[in-house]
């Protein structure tokens, strides 16, 4: 989002604005984005989808150390 805002004795703003639009929630004090080094470009993370590969959960595995 931008402002315009007018200086003087008074602080004026303007009406907010829309400048683009993320790829997902994006939470700013997460740190979830990135401004490159000039200022022009922002990096958001974005998903690529389901994960195919499954998850294994080890329970107890500190047993299975001391074989």
């Amino acid at each position: 989002m931008a402002v315009e805002v007018k200086g003087g004795t008074t602080l004026q703003t303007g009406a907010p604005i829309l400048l683009f639009q993320t790829p997902s929630r994006v939470n700013p004090v997460l740190g979830e984005y990135c401004v490159t080094a000039d200022g022009k470009r922002f990096l958001f993370p974005e998903p690529i989808g389901e994960s195919s590969m499954p998850v294994t959960v080890v329970l107890n595995w500190p047993a299975l150390l001391k074989r």
